[in-house]
């Protein structure tokens, strides 16, 4: 399995790691988020770990339909749902 990962800008205060597969079958791209507070240090290592596990345990905050995938097209989507986690308060 594929996994796509993506980190918001390090200049905004709460960052977000979003990570997604590509279900080719189902033609899905199944995302997963961790937030860091504003009062944590952000660590991708540890983002990039917490989103995994949530992505593994089906823990998503979207499931897409795309009738393919590239990593442009995973950029556009993961910096729309890493604004939505960081303004919502979402996982």
């Amino acid at each position: 399995m594929k996994i796509y990962r993506f980190y918001s800008h390090p200049d905004l205060p709460v960052r977000v790691t979003i990570v997604g597969y590509y279900d080719k079958e189902a033609k899905r791209l199944h995302l997963a988020a961790a937030r860091c507070s504003e009062k944590d240090r952000f660590v991708r290592k540890i983002g990039r770990k917490i989103a995994e596990e949530r992505l593994l345990d089906n823990e998503l905050i979207a499931s897409v339909f795309l009738p393919s995938i590239n990593i442009k097209d995973f950029i556009i989507i993961a910096k729309f749902f890493a604004m939505r986690v960081r303004h919502h308060n979402l996982k």
